[in-house]
């Protein structure tokens, strides 16, 4: 964890370690950088990738990046560790462009560079940085309102970008990708037929072909957690927690908070909880962090304020199951503390066969793009004759994957694509009844 800290001489950007195999904070503090408070320091963000060296083998690189005023011009600074080294590099400028007094983000890029995305007045700036070089800094993402909000995610090879943006006198989400094929490919924005104007907008599920977000929506002059499930065929949306969200505004400036992680549970092509969630609900005198977590629920409360809740960006394996690590910030008697945490991720039992699932569905194969194989995952909620086809864009069929009879549970089917050309595909399962499909990319 990378936060910043402050006392009566000094700014500093400080790192605690969390050992995930015993799931307990290692009791050091690290400072990677310290100034005067004339140069203040603010929002680390923090990331790591592997990398394989010739001569010594496979490593890991950890990145740190923050930013720092001086004469009151933001500028970005970063730090990074590899796993061969003892200790932190000296803090580096990275851009000394003027940003904005906002958050960064810092994401893997196939596990061998970082994207560092940043705020600019009404745009949003990124760039990347690998193991040796740094690419020009270079816009991602343009709004028509300085009041531009975004988040970012990276998997698989692609990386998307989600902001707001004034369209017909409302705000509402764009999206686009960064794709690696052998270069970098940037996709024609395209703008998500979300209902209500919305604000703070999040990932759900990583940049696949069929990403999910979170908004916070102004609807009926309450605000509320909106999801949209970006399926192609029927794509779809609705409330999920149903409370009034707190209005203060987190480090990030995101709109108070929404923190979400990968959704695994899917039923009928509409996610049940959208995976973990957590979210701060506003009370009279402080403010509670509600957790959702599959079909749970639970609530922190204390006096004073609970916000800026934060995910850690992998999970991590204990005898209990996959878990993840929450870290949040309170200002409890009168000062200000960082508590966490850890909390099991109920949604990974659909991964598990014994249990059966409550209705037929299609999930998202998995790895998306891919080369050459991926896993095409399905549920059924009784016995029924199966058929698993493959079509091109073209609507040929070109593989079958499954035809017969298969019992009630999940299923697993390994496609190898190394025959097909590189690009776009559609799968579709027909049990009975129900038929759905989804699309996957063959990057080559």
């Amino acid at each position: 964890m990378v936060f910043e800290r402050h006392t009566s001489t000094e700014s500093e950007i400080a790192v605690k370690r969390f050992d995930r195999s015993s799931a307990t904070w290692d009791s050091a503090v690290d400072v990677i950088s310290s100034r005067t408070p004339t140069e203040e320091q603010k929002y680390p963000d923090y990331s790591e990738v592997s990398y394989y060296d010739t001569s010594a083998g496979l490593h890991v690189m950890r990145l740190a990046a923050w930013q720092v005023r001086r004469a009151n011009r933001w500028q970005l600074y970063f730090s990074t560790l590899n796993d061969a080294s003892p200790a932190w590099t000296a803090p580096s400028v990275l851009v000394t462009d003027s940003l904005d007094d906002t958050g960064i983000q810092v994401r893997p890029f196939l596990d061998t560079a970082f994207v560092i995305t940043w705020k600019r007045a009404n745009t949003v700036m990124w760039l990347m940085k690998s193991v040796s070089t740094t690419t020009p800094a270079e816009t991602l993402a343009v709004s028509n309102s300085d009041s531009i909000e975004y988040d970012i995610s990276t998997k698989y090879g692609v990386t998307g970008v989600i902001w707001t943006s004034t369209i017909q006198g409302r705000m509402a989400p764009l999206y686009r990708q960064i794709i690696q094929y052998p270069q970098i490919h940037l996709s024609t924005p395209e703008t998500l037929q979300v209902p209500d104007p919305c604000s703070a907008p999040h990932f759900t599920i990583c940049p696949t072909p069929d990403p999910t977000f979170l908004f916070e929506t102004q609807k009926s002059g309450k605000r509320d957690a909106f999801y949209y499930l970006s399926n192609y065929w029927y794509p779809s949306y609705g409330s999920l927690t149903g409370d009034s969200l707190s209005d203060n505004r987190n480090a990030r400036s995101f709109n108070l908070p929404i923190v979400i992680k990968q959704a695994l549970g899917v039923q009928n092509s509409f996610p049940t909880v959208l995976g973990f969630v957590v979210y701060e609900k506003c009370r009279a005198s402080d403010s509670s962090l509600v957790f959702i977590n599959g079909y749970t629920g639970d609530t922190v409360r204390s006096p004073g304020y609970n916000r800026n809740a934060m995910l850690c960006s992998q999970t991590f394996s204990a005898p209990t199951g996959e878990n993840v690590l929450v870290v949040w910030e309170s200002n409890r008697s009168g000062r200000g503390h960082i508590y966490s945490r850890v909390v099991r991720l109920y949604f990974n039992s659909i991964t598990d066969k014994s249990h059966s699932p409550i209705a037929f569905q299609l999930l998202q194969n998995y790895p998306n793009p891919f080369n050459p194989s991926t896993t095409i995952r399905y549920g059924l909620g009784g016995k029924s004759h199966v058929t698993l086809t493959l079509f091109n864009t073209l609507g040929q069929r070109v593989a079958a994957l499954v035809d017969g009879y298969q019992e009630a549970g999940y299923h697993d089917v390994r496609f190898d694509g190394g025959r097909l050309a590189s690009g776009v595909y559609f799968y579709r399962l027909q049990a009975g009844d129900f038929v759905q499909s989804r699309r996957l990319v063959i990057l080559k």
